[in-house]
């Protein structure tokens, strides 16, 4: 078990002022496959902040130079928000894609932009860490991204890794103040990493199958 007591996120006053500077506001665009161009609503909730284009164009070109594409490959989106991390999954052809939001306008937002697509993507509306739970899925790929001023990252990690695949990847995206040397210590090493502006974020695996 991780240590309740640590401070996971300990996100400073200007580096929240950062992100909600930057944050795209309204809508974002699916920056790849065959739902490329795709607008996705940006609703006002709390804590939602959806990962640049820049950053998921990255992290995508990571996952198909590290994974071989996503025939066959299943994904799991922790905190969804908008859902665009899901979308660009699904958009390039993942076979299952699990999106858990929290915020009820958001799941329903998701989950109606997904009928629309006709995408293969599942949202469940609900806490995370309580959704995993309840499924015995394992996922090649999941990401997490919780609302920077939360501290929700460590306990989602643990619960991640009860759910991924032998081999399989985890993103994490967190504020460049976000103290992670505590992912050596629960077996997580990175694979890829970068930053952008107020924000870092990478690929991670475990460590007995780098």
């Amino acid at each position: 078990m991780l240590e309740k007591k640590r401070n996971y996120q300990g996100v400073s006053l200007a580096t929240r002022k950062r992100v909600a500077r930057n944050s795209p506001s309204g809508k974002v665009r699916i920056v790849g496959g065959r739902f490329k161009r795709t607008p996705v609503a940006v609703v006002d909730a709390p804590g939602l902040r959806p990962t640049a284009d820049r950053v998921r164009e990255t992290l995508f070109n990571w996952l198909a130079s590290l994974t071989g594409g996503w025939d066959s490959k299943a994904a799991l989106d922790m905190f969804a928000g908008t859902g665009v991390l899901g979308l660009e999954a699904a958009s390039r052809g993942a076979e299952r894609v699990l999106s858990f939001e929290k915020h009820p306008v958001a799941a329903r937002a998701l989950r109606a932009l997904a009928q629309k697509l006709d995408a293969n993507l599942e949202v469940r509306q609900g806490d995370a860490l309580a959704l995993i739970t309840k499924t015995d899925e394992l996922f090649d790929v999941i990401f997490i991204d919780p609302p920077f001023a939360s501290e929700l990252m460590g306990p989602a990690l643990e619960a991640a890794l009860t759910r991924l695949k032998k081999g399989g990847m985890i993103y994490l995206e967190a504020s460049v103040d976000t103290d992670l040397a505590f992912l050596s210590d629960i077996g997580l090493t990175p694979v890829r990493s970068d930053r952008a502006g107020a924000v870092r974020f990478g690929l991670f695996m475990e460590k007995t199958h780098e």
